[in-house]
């Protein structure tokens, strides 16, 4: 009788939380935003200018954060023109961004590599980009950034018109999912 009693009570507490279930309503997950852990980070660029002659410029990036604001990354370039020389880099560098509250976040990406330049000794790169991260929406950004580079062995780099320290700014889109 009692094994009767239990085996309802099990059967009884089976249905009714089954129908508990199945009338609840499920949460809702807030979508990942940028820099969330597992998302990627792509990116590509692409430019042309002018000043000492043609200048062109292409690039691609990928990241994945494997936690929250950290996302060890693959950079390559090339850019080049008709009175500069031909610069291929490849960098590996680690994607920080240490908060992540509002729609501001700051970043920080060290990063180290080869320049394998055009009738020119390759040199080696070290350097960090920082600036911010502008959130438009929950896997789009503007990058607003200063990057600096230092080249060595500075031997190599005497006679390239910047020397060893390459700076520049940069503005662009940043695209996560």
């Amino acid at each position: 009788m009692m094994r009767a009693l239990l085996v309802a009570l099990t059967v009884l507490a089976f249905l009714c939380g089954g129908r508990q279930a199945a009338t609840a309503q499920p949460y809702a997950e807030a979508p990942q935003r940028y820099g969330d852990a597992g998302t990627n980070h792509v990116g590509v660029s692409l430019g042309l200018g002018g000043g000492r002659g043609f200048i062109w410029a292409a690039g691609a990036e990928y990241g994945r954060f494997l936690v929250n604001g950290v996302a060890p990354t693959l950079e390559v370039s090339m850019s080049g023109g008709s009175e500069v020389l031909t610069v291929a880099r490849t960098m590996a560098a680690l994607r920080l961004l240490p908060w992540r509250g509002g729609s501001v976040w700051p970043l920080l990406v060290p990063r180290a590599g080869r320049l394998f330049i055009g009738d020119h000794p390759d040199v080696w790169g070290a350097g960090d980009t920082v600036g911010v991260i502008i959130g438009l929406s929950a896997n789009v950004a503007l990058q607003l950034s200063y990057e600096y580079l230092r080249l060595f062995p500075s031997a190599n780099c005497d006679s390239l018109s910047s020397g060893c320290d390459l700076q520049r700014w940069g503005l662009g889109i940043v695209l996560g999912f």
